[in-house]
């Protein structure tokens, strides 16, 4: 879905010039914008997702009450460059400290990304979550009837519901020889994933495929997989690669509905992959460690600012398209069947953003840090954890929500900033 902008002229800007930056625009965003015929300020406003500034004149200074009528944000790309021209700074100081909602990015990606987010407010309206679940669990913020109703009063996504046991029962009830054809063309066999435990995986992938095909607008997706193993000999880990990789749906473990939002306002506007996984403080001591089963974190210097990522055994549900590295294999964690798979999957060492949106969904949490390694432990629930650094540790502590976190890897912070700011999200520095 591509940002719907409404072009506006000030009168004090020569149309000759007018038409020529846009026509550069419109060149420089085809990908992400549709540009709607031009409207002189002042003028009527059509419906749109944002209001698109070609030139800010000093006639901007005496026009603040107009601007701030347009009730659209305002994206100030003036150079040829799609960005801001150097000369803006004082009128966007200005026009922001009058209260306009004016957005001058610095470089063409942060325009980009705008325009991403931009869309992504119209595109949440109509979209929705499919989540697999039986019955909530208690503890979790997202198994609350509130999590889900406030989500759709706050960006319009609807959360549908349905059975885990019976979405289970449809896979079981796949033939063999369908699933070995779909296994055949999608799935490069590795490790010890194959036969009978690769069919029930790919049969699980099935039924989520079918189903989905059948509803409108399914953006994301996600099931009470651990605490509802019981209803099947499988887990969801080959489904959720397959789904993501080949129709781009956001996927999440655990039901957790905070998480994939997260993940979906972030990757649609970023326009690159993310995952969630369980983050571990070193500061957390033996809480984290007994629960891994490992004997001890890593040995790094200042372990106050490191943690580990780690989910189900392994960094976490790593998508291919971010991966250095993704092999299928047996399950790790004994809740689950022994028949189950998961994904061991490890992204390039370097910066990393970490995310995650507050159960009020007024803030999130951003915080750059730095995967500088990774940890085995055979015979442990961790048999490959990220290792990171952060600012600061202690900081973490105080200010994390969740021990679900979700992590897109680059230096993004200041990108989510701009798409925080523009979907009314407090952003919460870490």
């Amino acid at each position: 879905m591509k940002a719907r902008l409404v072009p506006v002229r000030f009168a004090q800007t020569k149309e000759e010039a007018f038409q020529a930056q846009l026509h550069l625009l419109a060149g420089s965003f085809a990908g992400e914008a549709e540009f709607l015929p031009p409207v002189e300020l002042g003028g009527e406003i059509p419906e749109a997702d944002a209001a698109l500034l070609p030139f800010l004149p000093a006639e901007a200074y005496k026009r603040v009450e107009e601007l701030k009528k347009v009730g659209l944000p305002l994206f100030g790309i003036t150079s040829a460059y799609g960005a801001r021209s150097m000369w803006d700074w004082e009128e966007a100081s200005y026009l922001r400290g009058e209260g306009v909602d004016l957005y001058t990015p610095y470089d063409v990606e942060l325009s980009r990304v705008l325009m991403r987010a931009a869309a992504l407010k119209r595109e949440m309206r109509n979209a929705a979550f499919l989540i697999w679940q039986d019955e909530a669990q208690r503890g979790f913020y997202w198994y609350e009837e509130e999590c889900a109703r406030r989500i759709k009063e706050r960006f319009g996504l609807k959360i549908l519901y349905e059975s885990y046991s019976a979405l289970c029962e449809r896979a079981r009830a796949i033939p063999d020889e369908e699933a070995r054809a779909v296994a055949k063309e999608r799935v490069i066999l590795k490790e010890e994933v194959r036969g009978g435990r690769l069919l029930s995986a790919i049969k699980l992938y099935m039924a989520m495929e079918r189903r989905i095909l059948e509803l409108e607008g399914v953006a994301g997706i996600g099931c009470n997989c651990l605490n509802e193993s019981k209803f099947t000999d499988t887990s969801p880990c080959l489904a959720f690669a397959l789904l993501n990789r080949e129709r781009g749906i956001k996927v999440v473990c655990e039901a957790d509905t905070l998480s994939l939002l997260t993940e979906y306002i972030a990757e649609s506007a970023i326009g690159r992959g993310s995952f969630s996984t369980n983050i571990y403080p070193f500061l957390m001591g033996l809480a984290a460690v007994r629960h891994e089963k490992i004997s001890d974190f890593p040995q790094v210097e200042r372990p106050e600012n490191h943690a580990l990522l780690v989910h189900c055994g392994y960094c976490g549900l790593i998508p291919e398209n971010i991966a250095s590295s993704w092999v299928l294999r047996p399950a790790v964690l004994g809740m689950l069947n022994e028949n189950a798979v998961m994904i061991d999957g490890e992204i390039p060492r370097g910066d990393l953003a970490l995310l995650k949106l507050h159960s009020r969904l007024d803030r999130w949490l951003l915080a750059p840090a730095e995967l500088t390694g990774y940890a085995r432990y055979p015979g442990s629930d961790c048999r490959c954890g990220g290792v990171i650094r952060v600012r600061d540790g202690h900081e973490l502590m105080e200010k994390i929500y969740s021990h679900h976190i979700t992590v897109m890897p680059g230096k993004l912070v200041p990108y989510l900033k701009l798409v925080g700011r523009l979907l009314g999200l407090e952003n919460e520095l870490c």
